[in-house]
């Protein structure tokens, strides 16, 4: 399977062959349908209280653990992945991934586009690229982009201030989703988006990026009767961290074209940081009871300070007007890290130049 000759006989064949694709779409999504059964298989056994599986064959009975044998072909499926990643080259493997992620089963899906998000990071140790493959991958970030949009639309459209188990499950699913659909771009964008024809596309993304910014922020202060942050609530901070974040990686690769946008994206960026940091002023943050609301608010102000060091890296000459207001923000977040025992916020500056350091 690791011979080149035999991959390329393989990629030729499959240029006049199209049953050899459709074989090999088939047993992918084959594999990603054992993944997700055996998933299911592994929560249901937990809320049951019988542990195990009784297999009948002809006159004999077999008593099997529900646990291991999930855990069993989940493993061989994703073998089955792996080993189909190393058979097929690029174009033929989106080809495949696009199909998965049009799927009507919602979690071969969210599979899918996970799967495609590890694949994308071999993107990064490629030195050359065809044209064609230019083509495909711009039409994949298409494909990523109403992925986003579909399930923000989807989400925003409930009503946020009624808690439901059918909310709390469409956040669990839409979100996680919309995030990894998030990433997957990122990583298109770090290795396409300084090249002519990606600009223009990088520069839609961030529009479409900032149109979501305040309707995902009004999720993250969602709670219930209880007093604790809703399930949403929870998803919704993680996936603006990770919006801020892929931000941050837009303005890197658009460096001075990013200049239009840069104002209103630091205008909500200062929004946020003011607020999140007043949490912390007022000791919301450290009088919270579960550790799960503590630490969404933890990661997603790593995740802020972060996606600020890098924009400001990436227009050092246009962010002084914003040190005057964040450096204060810092200097207290950091105060107040200190005395409630958590973590240092650490940011890496390795790489900046002098300026922007």
């Amino acid at each position: 399977l690791l011979s080149p000759q035999f991959h390329r006989q393989l990629a030729a064949d499959m240029l006049g062959n199209r049953v050899t694709h459709n074989d090999m779409m088939e047993v992918a999504e084959c594999a990603l349908q054992i993944c997700v059964e055996c998933e299911s298989l592994r929560q249901a056994r937990q809320r049951s209280t019988q542990r195990g599986i009784l297999l009948r064959l002809e006159n004999e009975s077999h008593q099997l653990s529900a646990k291991l044998l999930s855990e069993i072909f989940a493993d061989l499926s994703l073998n089955v992945l792996g080993n189909m990643q190393v058979l097929l080259d690029g174009p033929s493997f989106l080809s495949m991934i696009q199909e998965l992620l049009d799927h009507d089963v919602p979690a071969i899906r969210q599979r899918a586009i996970v799967f495609l998000k590890d694949r994308l990071q071999s993107l990064l140790s490629e030195k050359r690229m065809s044209q064609i493959e230019h083509g495909l991958y711009l039409d994949l970030c298409g494909r990523l982009r109403t992925i986003i949009k579909t399930n923000l639309t989807k989400l925003f459209a409930e009503k946020g201030d009624q808690p439901s188990s059918s909310s709390s499950a469409n956040a669990a699913l839409s979100l996680p989703y919309a995030q990894s659909a998030l990433l997957a771009i990122d990583v298109l964008v770090l290795k396409l988006g300084k090249t002519p024809q990606w600009q223009t596309v990088v520069m839609d993304i961030l529009g479409e990026y900032l149109s979501y910014f305040d309707a995902v922020y009004v999720l993250v202060g969602l709670r219930s009767s209880s007093g604790h942050y809703q399930q949403k609530a929870l998803e919704s901070r993680k996936f603006l961290g990770s919006l801020m974040l892929s931000c941050s990686s837009l303005c890197m690769a658009l460096h001075a074209a990013a200049l239009p946008v840069f104002p209103a994206l630091m205008e909500k960026t200062l929004h946020v940081f003011v607020s999140e940091a007043s949490q912390w002023r007022d000791d919301t943050v450290r009088t919270m009871n579960l550790d799960s609301d503590r630490r969404a608010h933890v990661l997603f102000l790593r995740s802020l300070i972060s996606a600020t060091s890098i924009m400001f890296s990436s227009l050092p000459k246009f962010s002084h007007p914003y040190i005057a207001t964040i450096l204060p923000l810092l200097l207290e977040v950091s105060t107040n890290f200190a005395s409630s025992g958590e973590e240092a916020v650490v940011v890496d500056v390795a790489g900046m130049d002098d300026d922007a350091e």
